[in-house]
């Protein structure tokens, strides 16, 4: 399934890999499919920086111990749910920003 959204929207010579739950038939927010990230990266769960625009989405991410940021669509009000993201942006080009701003 993302593999023909991939190939159709003329990225996969932007991307490495493509991940997907379709392996585990898991889905969000169980922490296997955090998990499964971790595994096929082969890093720690504290070095990944994940981008979410859904407030359930973000909850789950920063329980897991993800670096989530929250991308604000549509002006919505943030959601009571646990976790916390590192950054709210409302366009992706503000994380740029923001980034930029902490480098040395």
């Amino acid at each position: 399934m993302l593999e023909a959204g991939v190939r159709n929207s003329h990225l996969e010579e932007l991307l490495n890999d493509v991940y997907s739950v379709d392996t585990i038939r898991i889905f969000k927010p169980d922490p296997q499919v955090y998990q499964l990230a971790v595994d096929q990266l082969g890093c720690d769960h504290q070095e990944i920086l994940f981008f979410s625009s859904n407030g359930w989405d973000v909850s789950g991410l920063a329980t897991f111990g993800f670096h989530a940021v929250w991308v604000i669509r549509f002006g919505l009000a943030p959601e009571s749910l646990p976790g916390n993201p590192v950054l709210e942006i409302k366009t992706l080009d503000a994380v740029l920003q923001y980034f930029s701003a902490d480098s040395c």
